[in-house]
């Protein structure tokens, strides 16, 4: 399945978008991720995500937004958002972040992403600075409390 993964230093994509991503936290600056994306996206990247369409794995809705946002190509980025388009019939431009981002938060209760996601999502932006992984991991009980935590766009959901 294509699960984020606990930390950084796994597979981030998983079994179906397949290639290692061995990030640590110490990454120096937000703009490295694309680049060490580019490296780091498997050959078959295509494939594999046509495989998540196939599947109707809504639950990566989540994680391939918060992904889209890194995508180091024109292409690659086309990918993640027609297959964000394929699994929720929305109609975003694939590089329109802040629109996908608003609208999962609207409707996270119809796209629940798997319970590795919080911990994927605190590490990965500990990776760009780890003061953004340590705020996400305090406020992840708080968050998870409120009835409404929908509207946060840096909610870990």
């Amino acid at each position: 399945r294509l699960l984020p993964s606990a930390t950084l230093r796994t597979d981030i994509i998983a079994e179906h978008l397949g290639g290692h991503f061995p990030w640590t936290a110490t990454l120096p600056a937000f703009s490295l991720i694309s680049a060490e994306l580019e490296e780091m996206l498997p050959s078959d990247f295509e494939e594999r995500l046509d495989e998540v369409v196939a599947e109707n794995d809504q639950s990566l809705v989540p994680f391939l937004v918060e992904i889209s946002r890194f995508m180091p190509t024109s292409r690659s980025s086309e990918l993640v958002g027609e297959a964000l388009r394929d699994l929720t019939g929305q109609n975003y431009d694939s590089d329109d972040w802040e629109a996908w981002m608003d609208w999962v938060g609207q409707n996270i209760d119809q796209y629940e992403p798997p319970s590795e996601y919080a911990t994927w999502k605190a590490d990965f932006y500990a990776a760009i600075d780890p003061r953004m992984g340590q705020a996400l991991r305090s406020a992840r009980g708080i968050l998870q409390d409120r009835p409404d935590r929908s509207r946060m766009g840096w909610s870990l959901y």
